[in-house]
């Protein structure tokens, strides 16, 4: 849904009126940048600016750059002067009369799935195999997780002839998922055989489809376990 020039301005002071940080942060990205640039830029945490970034993309404020957390303003935002707009809001709100402001409606654009996916850090194979969603939405669950299977062999260097759920209990052989408390170990190897027992083997064994909103969930779920597996890889110098 396109907004307008003024539910753009109203979308600025609901964002950025009360915060000279998220102010600073919609002003650094007038062109292109990375939420890791701004972070450096403005000396503040990189994961409030991440957040920060994707509440104004949801405001229609900015919109994603192609590559992985960069963002730019929108092209209405660029017209406009946002240290005017915030400079003035107080009196505007003053103004306001009370009924208005009890009433007022904020407009937000949800971005779609495959719009999100540039903030959100996804597995570029993930990216490229299992969106955007199409049905049966079955299929793009098992590429997800044929993937982290791939991984798991890729980062290991383990056979084809290994697969399924032999390839964790090989992973966990070779130390993928030691960790300082047992109990920790332990809870990691269940969760990977149970994704792939459970979120992955059905979508191989039956045709049943699943709901497109689950099917991006279990996505995104094989996009963490995959990070994960590179992680422990990394802890465990293997």
């Amino acid at each position: 849904m396109s907004l307008s020039r003024e539910e753009i301005v109203q979308n600025i002071i609901e964002v950025c009126g009360r915060s000279e940080t998220k102010a600073g942060i919609l002003k650094s990205v007038r062109k292109k940048a990375n939420y890791r640039k701004v972070a450096s830029l403005l000396g503040k945490d990189e994961t409030y600016c991440s957040s920060a970034l994707n509440e104004m993309l949801v405001h229609g404020l900015v919109q994603n750059e192609g590559q992985r957390g960069q963002f730019r303003q929108t092209p209405i935002v660029r017209t406009l002067n946002i240290d005017s707009i915030l400079l003035h809001q107080p009196q505007m709100q003053k103004r306001r009369p009370l009924s208005s402001l009890t009433t007022k409606t904020i407009v937000r654009r949800v971005p779609s799935f495959d719009e999100a996916l540039g903030s959100l850090d996804v597995d570029r194979v993930l990216q490229r195999d299992c969106f955007p969603l199409k049905k049966p939405y079955r299929k793009d669950v098992g590429e997800a997780y044929l993937t982290l299977e791939n991984v798991i062999k890729q980062e290991l260097n383990l056979p084809d002839t290994i697969y399924g759920i032999d390839s964790i209990s090989e992973a966990n052989r070779r130390g993928l998922f030691e960790r300082p408390v047992p109990a920790e170990k332990q809870g990691m190897v269940q969760l990977f055989n149970a994704a792939v027992l459970w979120l992955r083997n059905p979508s191989h064994h039956r045709k049943k489809d699943i709901p497109r909103n689950d099917a991006f969930k279990m996505i995104l779920f094989a996009d963490y376990l995959i990070k994960l597996v590179r992680k422990q890889k990394k802890l465990n110098k293997l």
